[in-house]
């Protein structure tokens, strides 16, 4: 990107894959990360109604989806134009798995929570498959991440280009920047000081366990991303 720019509109050069690595970084780590943070992050700074976050992290996920979408549209032009094959490596075959699993993710999330026709019963069974899902999901995109920067650095090494160009030292430095943000970010979502806890009456602050914030003594019985009916 550094060296090649983008463009708009895409005519499948350099310029047009370029969109993707940064559009599919955006979307993966950027904002699906702070997607899945909303319900701890948000609530800890005083958004204490359960309908703003719901829709907060619908919202975020809904432009996470959007990039995402828009990447794999870039780089299936590149390849078009130039003629390569689809789904030729590990890389694109774990980036393509992974994108299909967002947007499962996406939809059965909005089946089961952004809609009142599902049972409570059927929201609380769920809720524990949709945090492994969301949690995987990152570790899917760091993975997808790597392989595709260690991919573009083998290319340009074939092609007689060095690792030690800025432009590669760059890409290294952001892979390693995105490595450590997912782990943050998944250290956040295993704590339970950092959950949001079912506040019992409408309106009323996320109330927490022992009349302290963060003690991490839930009763199991917190309701973060369940909605209101």
């Amino acid at each position: 990107i550094k060296s090649n720019g983008l463009e708009v509109p895409w005519t499948g050069s350099d310029k047009t894959f370029n969109w993707h690595p940064l559009l599919a970084t955006i979307g993966y780590i950027v904002i699906a990360g702070d997607g899945t943070l909303v319900f701890r992050g948000l609530s800890r700074m005083g958004v204490a109604s359960k309908t703003a976050l719901k829709v907060i992290h619908v919202g975020v996920m809904s432009a996470a989806l959007g990039c995402i979408g828009l990447s794999l549209a870039a780089i299936f032009k590149h390849f078009e134009t130039r003629g390569h094959p689809h789904l030729h490596s590990f890389h694109s075959k774990l980036g393509l798995a992974c994108s299909v699993q967002f947007a499962t993710q996406y939809l059965v999330g909005l089946v089961f929570y952004a809609f009142p026709w599902m049972p409570a019963n059927g929201r609380r069974m769920f809720m524990p498959f949709h945090r492994f899902f969301g949690k995987a999901l990152l570790v899917m995109s760091s993975m997808v991440l790597l392989t595709g920067m260690m991919e573009k650095l083998g290319q340009e090494a074939a092609a007689g280009l060095t690792y030690h160009s800025s432009g590669n030292q760059t890409g290294i430095a952001l892979g390693f920047l995105s490595v450590y943000c997912v782990a943050i970010m998944l250290f956040m979502l295993g704590r339970d000081e950092y959950r949001r806890y079912h506040s019992p009456n409408a309106g009323d602050s996320p109330s927490y366990p022992s009349g302290s914030k963060g003690d991490g003594k839930g009763d199991g019985s917190e309701m973060a991303l369940l909605p209101q009916n």
